[in-house]
């Protein structure tokens, strides 16, 4: 088995993830110090549209200084009260993109299983759109319920983080992974300016994610001394 993983990491293969990954393949990366993988997909529909009906909240006195086309969205008033300034509960229509993330701890670093615990701690996941001009990013929507951050076993099962492991752990990272896990992050990007999945694949750059992992005494083959919080780079393949 651990033959079959070394092969798996030195030719970077993803895992058999079934129906839980995009149909669109945007790319790959890893990190061999710390012997972590990493492949992004994206769900994309058959007319391309990536349109979405999200809710956004703000506040009622100032719809008037909101552009045009916020200002035309569905409103319904939320239970907060008038004291506080008259919230609102706006649905509009804003151009979203899934993005499926598999991250797998493949542990080909030299070090032992007790040592090869790989962390990604709680993050906001974010597209880099920059130009030679300016610098942009497409961030992860937070203003909605129906669209926060899930993560998922490659069954399509909800993660859930073994009772052994302590509540500090917990409260600070989205997942942990010991030797040759895997899970599955599934998020929504506001892919502001795409109206169509062509677009933000021509727009967008790569994202990245902040891993931490090493571990007490580690001094072997992950070339670290201590644990380490280190960016994941996963750039993207451009459009055919």
């Amino acid at each position: 088995m651990k033959q079959i993983y070394r092969r798996m990491h030195s030719d970077n293969v993803p895992p058999d993830c079934g129906s839980v990954e995009g149909n669109v393949f945007l790319g790959q990366a890893r990190y061999s110090k710390l012997g972590v993988s990493a492949w992004v997909t994206m769900i994309e529909r058959s007319n391309k549209e990536t349109l979405r009906s999200i809710a956004m909240t703000s506040s009622h006195s100032n719809t008037a200084s909101r552009p045009r086309e916020d200002r035309t969205c569905n409103r319904r008033m939320s239970s907060r009260s008038y004291l506080e300034e008259d919230w609102v509960d706006e649905y509009c229509k804003q151009p979203i993109v899934e993005l499926r993330i598999v991250v797998q701890n493949t542990g080909n670093t030299g070090r032992s299983s007790s040592t090869s615990m790989v962390s990604v701690p709680e993050q906001l996941v974010s597209v880099d759109a920059s130009t030679r001009r300016r610098g942009e990013e497409l961030m992860e929507l937070q203003s909605d319920a129906r669209f926060v951050k899930k993560i998922a076993n490659l069954d399509g099962t909800p993660y859930v983080y073994p009772a052994s492991r302590v509540l500090e752990d917990i409260e600070s990272n989205l997942f942990q992974l010991r030797l040759f896990e895997s899970v599955v992050i599934q998020t929504h990007i506001h892919a502001r300016g795409c109206s169509t999945t062509t677009k933000f694949r021509k727009k967008s750059k790569f994202t990245k994610l902040l891993l931490c992992g090493g571990g007490d005494g580690d001094k072997g083959g992950g070339g670290f001394g201590g644990s380490v919080t280190v960016p994941l780079v996963i750039p993207f393949i451009p459009p055919p």
